[in-house]
């Protein structure tokens, strides 16, 4: 697992920035940070009516060498497709290798 040329996919680690308005509310947005290398499987996929529209969710599997800065906080961007972290497992607890459960949504 996890070998070097495996991880073909050039990833860009975002971090979630929140900002108030003058209503009182909050105003997101992402920071584009460091770019990791990884590799990116597909695992499963739902497609569903939201608004009278068809959307699609897909889950995958990202594996990266192991950073201390990737949570469920953070997401992932690659190109024009963003990958919403769901869960971090550090595999084998080695510090060598993360496995992050991710979802990506069309709409």
């Amino acid at each position: 697992m996890g070998a070097l040329g495996e991880l073909r996919h050039r990833l860009t680690l975002e971090m979630r920035n929140v900002e108030s308005d003058d209503a009182g509310g909050e105003i997101v947005t992402w920071i584009g940070g460091a770019t990791v290398w990884g590799e990116v499987t597909p695992l499963s996929g739902v497609e569903f009516l939201r608004q009278d529209r068809l959307a699609s969710t897909l889950t995958h599997r990202v594996r990266l060498r192991y950073r201390d800065d990737v949570s469920a906080a953070v997401r992932l961007r690659l190109g024009g497709r963003i990958f919403e972290i769901l869960s971090v497992r550090d595999v084998e607890e080695r510090h060598r290798w993360l496995e992050c459960l991710c979802e990506e949504k069309y709409q």
